[in-house]
């Protein structure tokens, strides 16, 4: 029977920090990502075996480097993203140039892990005695996953922070994110931990996290659909300097945090027209429904 631990990262695993896992079985020893404190990766990196890692991104892979020489697990997904000019053409092709900037100052990130194993949505990973489940959760990323090792689920970037989900990329869809949190809901486990929240949670905790988490959710729709109503039709991009879904940007890296809050804007308002009809594209942007006024006719 494995032992998962929680190994909390910076800041108590609040973003840019990370909280990693330590699997413990009787003959093997894995970690969960790369992104907690340097100082656990080094006690342990002579312990383990090789690192799974949910998805490839700056603050889930920082101290990949300390692990060169480990078995390296990936998300087949993310399997051909093997630099980092590759995936800042990923996640931010149109600010590409800032968003490598950024991840060189936050993360000190200058190289990806390079993988020995793409593994695909639902494989079970076997190493040694030790066995992983990988859930597909693709809304934050397309090879973002859930990890199952035996009663613990690893709930990754479906974080259970109190700013809710993220989904700033290219590739992130807020449709994917919601099926996400309502597969949470139904993987029924006696543990569970997330990328950036500093405990374990039992069954009980964690549904009512996942009702504040998606009740987050509600309110970046309602904090967006208010700011359509106050300023009328309107683009994402004039919307997103108002700081809807940020309050504030990272001194030096304005530039990318607003790339991202465009994006998240987008896709709310794409949901808020599609899914709930209470938003449409006009020739002059985005309207509120029920801030239109009625024609009079004389």
């Amino acid at each position: 029977m494995s032992k998962v631990f929680l190994l909390v990262g910076e800041r108590q695993g609040r973003f840019p920090g990370s909280n990693c896992l330590y699997l413990k079985g009787v003959k093997s020893r894995l970690l969960v990502d790369a992104g907690c404190k340097r100082e656990q990766i080094m006690n342990l990196r002579d312990k383990v075996d090789g690192v799974i890692y949910t998805h490839v991104h700056p603050d889930h892979i920082t101290h990949h480097e300390l692990l060169r020489g480990k078995r390296v697990y990936m998300p087949v997904a993310d399997g051909n993203f093997d630099t980092i000019e590759k995936l800042s053409l990923r996640y931010a092709p149109e600010v590409h140039e800032e968003w490598t900037r950024y991840v060189n100052t936050v993360f000190g990130l200058k190289t990806v892990p390079q993988h020995d194993h793409l593994y695909e949505p639902w494989e079970s990973i076997s190493i040694g005695d030790l066995e992983v489940e990988a859930v597909p959760a693709p809304g934050h990323t397309r090879g973002h996953h859930i990890l199952w090792i035996e009663k613990h689920l690893h709930l990754s970037d479906i974080d259970l922070t109190s700013f809710g989900p993220w989904y700033g990329h290219p590739e992130s869809s807020l449709e994917a994110f919601i099926a996400d949190i309502e597969l949470a809901y139904s993987l029924e486990a006696s543990y569970y931990t997330t990328s950036h929240r500093e405990r374990v949670f039992t069954r009980d905790e964690v549904l009512r996290e996942l009702d504040r988490y998606r009740n987050a959710l509600e309110r970046q729709l309602a904090s967006v659909l208010e700011l359509l109503r106050s300023m009328g039709p309107s683009t994402p991009k004039r919307l997103a300097r108002e700081k809807v879904i940020y309050k504030r940007y990272l001194p030096g890296h304005e530039v990318v945090m607003n790339y991202f809050e465009i994006n998240m804007v987008e896709k709310i308002l794409v949901y808020l027209s599609a899914s709930r009809g209470v938003v449409f594209k006009s020739l002059h942007g985005y309207v509120a429904r029920d801030s239109l006024q009625p024609v009079r006719h004389s």
